[in-house]
Formats: structure tokens, sequence, C-alpha cells
């Protein structure tokens, strides 16, 4: 059903949501479900030296962790539409923060969730790479897309002649919000 802005539209799953009897996939159990949880990684760059998961093994309702030494080697994904080349589990290599370097599989989520916050690692730090403007062209090389064209306008000559010019800085949230 098209909506027009301002106009009131009627939605059958509505009064289930808002009163919170609404029923989602996660509400839902099945016999013989498990859960996992990422533990991630604690530097922005580097390498693993040796990973600590005894005492998330031995936790309890803990079936298994596993780790870049336990994980199948997966294929390479030389460039993914809208996703990342970076397959979790695979090597010792950090490239980000709260990268995954353990999942924790266990028969309850709170279960995997606690074991996954005991794994712990030796890392060998590198520095970060945090300025954009220095990897951009880097980026753009790995690339299936082809070379973006960003030519646009003369945006020196529109900054010159605008009525009014806002110059700031903005950040992003290390989290963001993803609707159901």
């Amino acid at each position: 059903m098209k909506g027009t802005m301002g106009v009131e539209v009627s939605r059958t799953e509505g009064p289930d949501k808002v009163s919170g009897a609404a029923r989602y996939a996660a509400d839902r159990s099945a016999p013989g479900l498990v859960y996992g949880v990422f533990a991630p990684s604690r530097i922005a760059r580097g390498r693993i030296e040796k990973i600590h998961s005894h005492n998330a093994e031995a936790s309890s309702g803990i079936l298994r962790v596993v780790t870049h030494q336990t994980m199948p080697k997966l294929k390479r994904i030389d460039s993914p539409p809208g996703g990342q080349s970076v397959i979790p589990l695979q090597d010792d290599r950090i490239w980000y923060e709260g990268q995954p370097i353990a999942l924790v599989i266990g028969e309850t989520l709170e279960q995997a969730q606690y074991a996954a916050s005991l794994i712990g690692a030796e890392y060998t730090s590198e520095p970060a790479i945090v300025d954009f403007q220095k990897v951009l062209e880097r980026a753009r090389e790995g690339t299936s897309f082809g070379p973006p064209d960003t030519h646009v306008g003369n945006a020196a000559q529109g900054l010159e002649y605008g009525d009014v010019s806002v110059e700031a800085t903005y950040f992003t949230a290390y989290c963001h919000h993803s609707a159901m």
C-alpha cells in the first residue's frame, strides 16, 4: 500500500507492534537451537599471538569455541557487493576494532554471551589506519565497480559565490541503530 505524506495509512500489524503482542523470528524457539556470539578484538590493527579460550570452553552450557585456528578455511570474496572482503576467523590478522576473534556456541544466548566475554587474547599491535584520505585511492583500486565518477561541478566556485557557507567536521556514531 503506497502512502502519501501526511495521510493516515492503516497498518494491520500496527496494533500488535505497539501493544507488544507482535512476534518476531527471535521470539520463536526451535528444538535443538543453539546460539553463537562473537568475541571481539580489543585492538584496531595487528596480529593475534595467542587466544585464551579455556575459561570460555569450560563455562556452563558451552558447546564449542571456534577461532582462526579451528575454523574451516572459506573461499575469499575478492570484491563483495555491499560487503566486506575480510572474512572473520580465517587468519591471525586484525584489520579493525571489534573484529571477531572467536565464535562461542552455547545452549542459551546468555551462556554464549557470558563465555564470549571470557575470551582473551595476546596481540602484536600495529598503528591503526584512521585517516580516510590517506587510504582512499587504495580503497578505490579494490572495487569491481570501476572508478567512481566524483566530478559533479566546480565546488570551489560554488563555495565562493554561495549565499551561505558552513564549515564543520562531522563524526559518525560507533554503533548505529538497525531497524528490524
